[in-house]
C-alpha cells in the first residue's frame, strides 16, 4: 500500500515511542502486538501488514497523525520523534496521499499506482544490465527524499533518471550496432531514427522532460510540480525500460 521509504518512516516514528504508547496506537485500531516489548517484532508486524494491503496500517497512519501531539509527547527529547514524522508526511504526499478529515485518502490527480509502479521499474531496472542502473535508481530516491524540501532539486533528480535511462539506451544500442555514442541532446531523436521510439512516443517524452526542465509552473504550487513530475518520471521511465528488454533482445534492430 505505502511504498517502502514511507514504511521506513513509520517504522521510525513507532518504535522511537515507548512500549505503552505504541501499543496503544495499535489497540486503537484493533490490532494486538505480537511481542509489544520487542521493537523488531513490532517493525515485521508493520511491514507484514503492509505487505498484504491491510486497512489497518492506514488507519494506523491516520491516528499518528491526527494525534500526533499526544504520541510526540511520550518521547524524550522531542528532535528524535521530528524528523522521522516529517519524513512520514513527505512521503505520504509522494505516494499521492493527503489527509482529508482525518482520514488518508489518495490525491485525484494520482498519474499513476506509485508503490507498485516503483517496485516494478526499480526491479526491472536492477535486471536490465544498463550500465548506469545504480546511478538512475539514486536520482529517482533522491527525487522522493528531496520532495518539500528542495523541490527543485527533486524535480532535477526525476529528469536526471529519465536522462539517464535514455542515454543508457542509446548508448548500448550505438554500441551494438558499431556507432557513435548519440550527444545528450540528440538522444531521443537518436532513438527516434533508430526505431526504438516512433515520433509520438519522442514527442510524449519530449514533453515530459520539457515538464522536468521547464522552471516554474504557473498555476500550480511547487510541491505539486515536483511530485508530479516524479509521477512522470517513473511512468515514462517503465515504460522505456519495458520497450528495452524486448528492444535488446532483438539486438537493438527491431522489435
Amino acid at each position: 500500500m505505502f511504498s517502502n521509504r514511507t514504511v521506513a518512516a513509520l517504522r521510525r516514528v513507532v518504535i522511537i515511542m515507548p512500549p505503552d504508547a505504541y501499543r496503544y496506537l495499535f489497540e486503537r485500531v484493533g490490532l494486538l502486538l505480537v511481542q509489544e516489548d520487542n521493537r523488531a517484532a513490532v517493525e515485521r508486524q508493520i511491514d507484514e501488514l503492509n505487505q498484504r494491503d491491510a486497512h489497518e496500517l492506514a488507519d494506523m497512519v491516520e491516528d499518528l497523525i491526527v494525534r500526533v501531539r499526544y504520541y510526540r509527547a511520550f518521547v524524550a527529547p522531542k528532535y528524535l520523534f521530528d524528523p522521522p514524522y516529517e519524513d512520514l508526511e513527505r512521503f505520504l504526499a509522494v505516494d499521492g496521499f493527503v489527509v482529508r478529515d482525518g482520514r488518508i485518502v489518495r490525491q485525484e490527480n494520482v498519474v499513476v499506482n506509485l508503490q507498485p509502479e516503483e517496485d516494478q521499474l526499480l526491479a526491472a531496472l536492477r535486471a536490465s544490465g544498463l550500465p548506469r542502473a545504480q546511478l538512475i535508481e539514486a536520482h529517482l530516491n533522491r527525487a522522493a527524499e528531496e520532495y518539500r524540501r528542495d523541490n527543485n532539486n527533486s524535480m532535477t533528480n526525476s529528469r536526471q533518471a529519465l536522462e539517464q535511462l535514455l542515454s543508457d539506451v542509446a548508448n548500448e544500442t550505438a554500441r551494438t550496432r558499431g556507432e557513435a555514442e548519440p550527444a545528450g541532446e540528440r538522444v531521443r531523436e537518436y532513438l527516434e531514427q533508430r526505431g526504438f521510439f516512433t515520433a509520438e512516443e519522442r514527442r510524449g517524452f519530449s514533453g515530459v522532460y520539457g515538464f522536468l526542465s521547464g522552471g516554474a509552473h504557473p498555476g500550480m504550487v511547487d510541491d505539486e510540480a515536483a511530485r508530479l513530475g516524479r509521477n512522470f518520471a517513473l511512468g515514462s521511465c517503465h515504460y522505456a525500460l519495458q520497450k528495452y528488454v524486448v528492444w535488446s533482445r532483438q539486438g537493438h534492430m527491431r522489435f
